[in-house]
């Protein structure tokens, strides 16, 4: 077996996300524990939303210029560029950062939500965006359930910063479907 879990002589590449970030590790301070719990809630929100319908809600997670914050764009997949994560317009999606800790979106009432429920917050609260995002992408749906894996694992998506990142094509999303919803 090689570093990666890989039989010797297997073909079949790295597994998808594995180059994603380690963020949290075995000597991470209390801080990124609580920020890695932070993200989980969010990411599982999203999950949450695909879980309902919302298929169309997409991520775009990178870090700050600092690199001391992760922060996560989420628009509908009408505002995303080809490429899988970028956005088109960056005042149609809506935005956090673990510098807002538990505060989803400036949220005063998010912090002791669970995932379902911040879910529903969010459909309330942005009606637009849910609206733009109904459907369903089992495609992107399977690909963020492998980001949900990784991130249990403490590694973080991350598509953009102020340094290189090193990403293949297997860590990016998928490309948005032509037409929304798809067929």
């Amino acid at each position: 077996m090689n570093p990666r879990g890989q039989a010797a002589g297997s073909s079949s590449g790295p597994a998808p996300l594995a180059r994603f970030e380690q963020a949290i590790g075995f000597e991470s301070t209390s801080r990124e524990r609580r920020s890695l719990g932070h993200i989980r809630r969010l990411l599982a929100m999203i999950h949450e939303l695909h879980k309902l319908g919302y298929q169309g809600v997409r991520i775009s997670p990178g870090w700050s210029p600092s690199g001391a914050h992760w922060r996560c764009s989420i628009a509908a997949v009408s505002n995303i560029a080809p490429d899988g994560w970028s956005l088109i317009d960056w005042c149609a999606g809506v935005h956090y950062t673990t510098g807002a800790g538990a505060c989803f979106f400036e949220w005063e009432d998010a912090p002791r939500r669970k995932p379902r429920q911040l879910a529903r917050m969010f459909i309330e609260r942005f009606p637009r965006l849910a609206r733009e995002s109904a459907g369903m992408d089992h495609v992107y749906a399977g690909w963020f359930v492998a980001v949900l894996g990784a991130v249990e694992h403490g590694r973080l998506p991350a598509f953009h910063a102020d340094y290189d990142l090193d990403l293949s094509k297997l860590d990016l999303p998928p490309s948005p479907p032509m037409r929304w919803p798809p067929l």
